[in-house]
């Protein structure tokens, strides 16, 4: 480690490396995030042949050429994957977090994964891109779509701040296509000023459960 430290320093590297923690899906992404960081340092180190410092047969994935080229690559393409999950799930680790912003924070994983997906810019295979797909639809539908009382959805829609959002019409981007809508130039856009009446309804009959389960018949 001191090797890599005095490399980081002299090179003005200002992330350090992440040890893997007991959330091994959380911290396998800030610690790769270190490692992306330290590459500079890696390779430094690994060049320096003074220093007799050999990485068995994985020397080439530091070094100038084709190897270094597509493991960095794949490494990045790796880390877009997992990188909105932990994100959320960072912000997520709050003391201040409220029923509302747990749904906030998937909407923010789902619209951040359209999008990735969308651009694909790592070239991921397709069946890749339908796996990750099919997971995050299920994890989405499993914690929210198919929760026995809608508690994030209904504490979210609670919210003043949310309670007109345009995402009621759409509560999974991932679910179908996004649908854009254009305006003509020197026109104002339409805009939504009450919630859809299904997104009432549906709060609506999701309260009653939960005061049922509170309070009963009483």
């Amino acid at each position: 480690m001191e090797h890599f430290d005095h490399k980081q320093h002299l090179l003005g590297i200002g992330h350090g490396l992440e040890a893997i923690g007991d959330t091994h899906f959380g911290t396998l992404y800030w610690a790769g995030r270190s490692i992306q960081h330290g590459l500079p340092a890696f390779q430094a180190i690994i060049e320096q042949g003074s220093l007799g410092i050999s990485i068995s047969s994985l020397n080439k994935l530091f070094t100038e050429g084709h190897s270094k080229l597509t493991f960095e690559f794949e490494f990045s393409k790796l880390l877009s994957a997992i990188g909105p999950w932990e994100k959320a799930l960072k912000c997520l680790e709050s003391a201040h977090i409220m029923a509302d912003t747990i749904y906030f924070y998937w909407l923010v994983i789902m619209a951040q994964l359209e999008e990735d997906l969308k651009k694909n810019s790592y070239g991921m295979q397709v069946s890749t891109i339908e796996d990750i797909w099919a997971i995050a639809n299920s994890q989405f539908n499993s914690m929210i779509e198919d929760a026995s009382n809608d508690t994030y959805v209904v504490a979210f829609f609670l919210n003043p701040v949310y309670c007109i959002a345009p995402i009621y019409k759409d509560q999974n981007p991932l679910a179908v296509p996004s649908i854009l809508i254009s305006q003509k130039k020197g026109e104002i856009p339409a805009i939504t000023t009450k919630p859809p009446n299904n997104i009432i309804e549906h709060v609506g009959l999701s309260l009653q459960k939960m005061l049922k389960h509170e309070y009963g018949n009483a």
